[in-house]
């Protein structure tokens, strides 16, 4: 984790936004779900208010990272549903009905 005022001060690292929702799932620009071990780390999920109520910083050497976590108080599944479809699709997300069926 990193200090606010140093997130994106690296100039050979990319800077990348993500949305760490209530529900655990972390998902980047696009909407798509990230492999929370590979880019920002567990812990970072239990770090907000460090610095910032809604907000961590994270930077990650071996991907020349620095990422902005933003806390969303909505589950991750209320806000896939209210994605378009042809958005739900270009995303390769589940229908409601197939995650009932694995989880079920």
């Amino acid at each position: 984790m990193i200090p606010p005022e140093e997130y994106g001060e690296m100039e050979d690292f990319l800077v990348c936004e993500l949305t760490a929702y209530a529900d655990g799932v972390v998902t980047d620009e696009m909407g798509d779900p990230v492999d929370i071990a590979d880019t920002i780390g567990e812990d970072a999920l239990h770090r907000f208010g460090e610095y910032e109520d809604d907000a961590v910083y994270v930077r990650n050497d071996s991907r020349r990272c620095d990422y902005a976590v933003y806390k969303d108080l909505r589950r991750f599944a209320d806000v896939k549903k209210s994605m378009p479809p042809d958005i739900r699709e270009i995303n390769d997300f589940p229908d409601d009905d197939e995650e009932d069926e694995e989880t079920g």
